[in-house]
């Protein structure tokens, strides 16, 4: 499919006579912009979607975007799992020099992970563990998925994340967790080869080092996010960037005397996904999701939804519902913030 001319600013013309109208930004990147959009066919059958507006580039280098970004998403698209934004298509708008890019997704409607930790940590409330479990179990989950999902032809995805943080992981008000992205790491060579403090933070140590990605960095990665949910951030407040590099190229972490105390079980869990020798961490996602769900049952906790939707309620609540574009006043159930932070919802059962 390809974009024929800009209808108008806010509207792409395809080629086939679909329009694709850009309603309004919902969120901003390293690689562009993410607006809510409406994808109209030429029968008049709307849907909602998201769309990455990718960054203009020169014309080389917006070629190698496109090809990088194809080859992805033809992988991509083949990933049917509830835990894996979808992605539809690709395309570019014709013509000049600024011509732009853009990735037409399954619209999410929630908020990011990274925006619910933010939350917690400026109310200095620890994230229920249950929670953490759930988005964990999830995460590990759709990266299996991702890897050994079956294309057209049915050869394997083998489809790696790269660039996973709690930015790429998308909490639902219906309690769906969801990652967003596959493939990005690779595209923000050719946009910028700057990596944020942030991003640098669930990066494993092979990679910091100069090594591609592959499954066993995804596994250290979900357990940096896990860990971050349990315990706190990887690295302490005002750390220089110098001890920042050095720590990640060795795999190491913030150490507090405040740390919880968990489970001894869940604990090996952990340092087993944050070891820093890939060949001593889980060989994939799938087999720490195996112990991520076998700990939850050892604990009485449950995978159900509620938890995370009662997240994803509270947030809203506390933030208010203008701050969230892509959740709307009827799909938010009133509830009070001490009842969402209650031990009936950090504990809650099997419904």
């Amino acid at each position: 499919m390809r974009c024929i001319h800009p209808a108008s600013p806010n509207a792409l013309t395809l080629s086939d006579g679909r329009v694709l109208t850009l309603v309004e930004p919902i969120g901003r990147g390293s690689l562009g912009e993410v607006h809510r959009g409406v994808l109209e066919s030429t029968w008049g059958v709307r849907r909602p979607v998201a769309v990455k507006v990718l960054a203009a580039l020169p014309e080389d280098d917006r070629g190698e975007l496109l090809r990088r970004l194809a080859q992805t998403a033809r992988r991509a698209a083949c990933i049917r799992h509830p835990s894996v934004v979808q992605t539809l298509e690709i395309d570019r708008t014709d013509g000049d020099v600024g011509a732009h890019s853009f990735v037409v997704m399954e619209l999410v409607c929630g908020e990011s992970l990274a925006s619910l930790l933010h939350s917690w940590r400026e109310r200095t409330l620890r994230v229920p563990v249950d929670f953490a479990l759930v988005v964990a179990l999830k995460m590990a989950e759709g990266l299996g998925a991702a890897l050994y999902s079956e294309n057209a032809d049915g050869a394997l995805t083998s489809l790696v994340h790269g660039d996973l943080s709690p930015r790429q992981v998308l909490v639902s008000d219906q309690g769906e967790v969801k990652i967003g992205d596959f493939g990005q790491g690779d595209l923000r060579d050719i946009v910028s080869h700057v990596r944020s403090r942030y991003g640098i933070a669930y990066t494993a140590p092979e990679v910091a080092s100069g090594l591609e990605s592959d499954a066993r960095s995804d596994v250290f990665s979900v357990g940096v996010i896990l860990r971050e949910m349990l315990v706190g951030p990887r690295f302490a407040p005002k750390t220089p960037v110098e001890d920042v590099v050095k720590m990640v190229c060795e795999g190491r972490f913030h150490a507090s005397v405040l740390e919880p105390n968990l489970p001894r079980d869940l604990k090996t869990v952990v340092d087993r996904a944050l070891d820093p020798d890939p060949m001593q961490r889980y060989p994939h996602a799938r087999a720490l999701a195996f112990d991520l769900r076998r700990e939850m049952l050892r604990m009485g906790l449950s995978d159900a939804q509620t938890c995370v939707r009662h997240a994803v309620v509270g947030w809203c609540e506390v933030r208010g519902t203008t701050e969230v574009p892509v959740v709307t006043k009827s799909d938010i159930v009133p509830r009070s913030t001490s009842e969402d932070t209650s031990p009936e919802i950090r504990r809650a059962k099997v419904r």
